[in-house]
C-alpha cells in the first residue's frame, strides 16, 4: 500500500519532505519524494476472502424444512432439508416438500416459518449484529461529511464503497454494534491518510513497481505506464504481485489491466478491502482481526505501515501514526463508538 504524507501543522495540504518508507517486499525499500504514496506490508496468503452467491452464504440462505413442518432458515445459512440452494444475493430456499414458507433474504420471519428454529424472525442487515452492516454504519450522508464531493475524487463514490464491502461480508458486520462502528472508523482513518482524504486515486510519482516475486511476470523495462503496478485506489494497491494476488481473488485481470483500480469505483474500495480483510502486512494480524479482536488501531498501523511508521516514538513523534489516530478518534466520535480511546491508546 502506499502513502501520502502531510505535516502535522498547517492545512492537509502541506507536503511532507521525502522520506523512505518500507515496501510491501519486505526487503525493498523505496524512497518517497513529495507526494509520493509509498508502499505497505507484506503480502500474505490470500485467505478469508468471501463473496457473496454460495450454496449457505453468510447473508441468510435458507431453505424451509421439508416432511409437512414449517419452515425458517436456519441463521446459518445452511439449506434447509428439501431446500434449494442460496442464489446469488443469499435469498431463502424454495418450500420443501409439504413445507409452508421459507425465510425471507432479510433474515424475517417466513409466512408460516420463522427464523432460527422458530422464534420470531428479526430483520438483520447482512446477517450480522443489530446496526451492523456498511450502510447502516456509515451513512452516505456522514460519508459526504467526512469526504466532502467538492474535494474528493470521483472515483471514490459512497455507492463504488457499498458494493465492495458485499463481497466481504463480515467487514462492518461482526460482533456488536461498537465493534463495527470502530473497524469503520479505522478503516476510513487509514483510507484517509493514504488518499490526501479521497483526493488521489493514484501515486504522483509513479513508477514501474515490477519484481519477479511469486512469480508474476511484469517488465520491469517497460514505459508503458498503464502496465506500470504503482499505487492505486482506496489503500493504493502498489507491486505487481499484489496486482496478481487481488486480482485472482477479486476475479479481475488486474495485472494485465491495474488501471481498472484507479477508474472503477467499485475496484478501488474492492482491492482495499481484500488487504484489510486478508493480509498481515508487516504485522501479526489482519486490520480486520485487529478491529475485532485485542489489536486495536494500532495493530492496523502496524500491518498497513509498520516498517516505517511503527516504533518510532508513536503519536505526536511520527507524523503517519499522529495523523492516521487524529482520524481514528475524529471518525470513532462522529459514529458513536462509546470510548474510542486516547491517542496513545491507539499508535503503534
Amino acid at each position: 500500500m502506499n502513502l501520502h504524507l502531510y505535516t502535522r501543522s498547517g492545512p492537509r495540504d502541506d507536503i511532507a519532505p521525502a522520506r523512505q518508507r518500507r515496501l510491501l517486499d519486505p526487503f525493498a525499500i523505496c524512497l518517497v519524494p513529495a507526494l509520493l504514496f509509498a508502499c505497505a506490508a507484506e503480502v500474505g496468503p490470500v485467505t478469508d476472502v468471501t463473496t457473496r452467491g454460495s450454496t449457505g452464504s453468510v447473508a441468510g440462505s435458507g431453505g424451509s424444512t421439508g416432511g409437512g413442518s414449517s419452515g425458517g432458515g436456519p441463521a446459518s445459512g445452511s439449506a434447509g432439508q428439501g431446500g434449494a440452494p442460496a442464489g446469488p444475493t443469499g435469498a431463502g430456499g424454495a418450500v420443501g416438500s409439504g413445507g409452508t414458507g421459507g425465510a425471507r433474504a432479510d433474515g424475517s420471519a417466513g409466512s408460516a416459518g420463522s427464523r432460527d428454529g422458530g422464534m420470531g424472525g428479526t430483520s438483520v442487515a447482512d446477517g450480522g449484529p443489530p446496526g451492523c452492516g456498511l450502510s447502516n454504519v456509515v451513512t452516505q450522508t456522514l460519508f459526504d461529511t467526512i469526504f466532502p464531493l467538492a474535494s474528493r475524487n470521483a472515483l471514490y463514490t459512497y455507492d463504488g464503497f457499498v458494493a465492495a464491502a458485499a463481497a466481504f461480508p463480515t467487514f462492518v458486520n461482526t460482533g456488536n454494534v461498537d465493534i463495527c462502528r470502530k473497524e469503520a472508523a479505522a478503516f476510513l482513518a487509514n483510507v484517509a491518510r493514504e488518499t490526501g482524504r479521497l483526493r488521489y486515486a493514484e501515486q504522483i510519482a509513479k513508477a514501474a513497481y515490477c519484481s519477479s516475486r511469486n512469480s508474476c511476470v511484469c517488465d520491469a523495462a517497460t514505459t508503458d505506464q498503464t502496465k506500470w503496478y504503482y499505487g492505486r485506489g482506496a489503500l493504493q494497491l502498489s507491486w505487481n504481485y499484489n496486482y496478481c494476488a487481488a486480482g485472482a481473488a477479486l476475479g479481475l485481470d488486474l495485472l494485465g489491466q491495474p488501471n481498472i483500480v484507479s477508474t472503477n469505483s467499485e475496484a478501488a474500495w474492492k482491492t482495499a478491502l481484500w488487504f484489510w480483510m486478508t493480509q498481515r502486512g508487516a504485522g501479526t494480524m489482519t486490520c480486520h482481526a485487529a478491529m475485532i479482536g485485542t489489536g486495536g488501531f494500532g495493530e492496523t498501523i502496524r500491518t498497513i505501515n509498520g516498517g516505517v511508521e511503527c516504533n518510532m516514538g508513536g503519536y505526536g513523534a511520527v507524523d503517519g501514526v499522529t495523523e492516521r489516530v487524529d482520524h481514528y478518534i475524529d471518525y470513532a466520535t462522529r459514529l458513536g463508538v462509546v470510548s474510542p480511546g486516547l491517542p496513545t491508546d491507539n499508535d503503534c
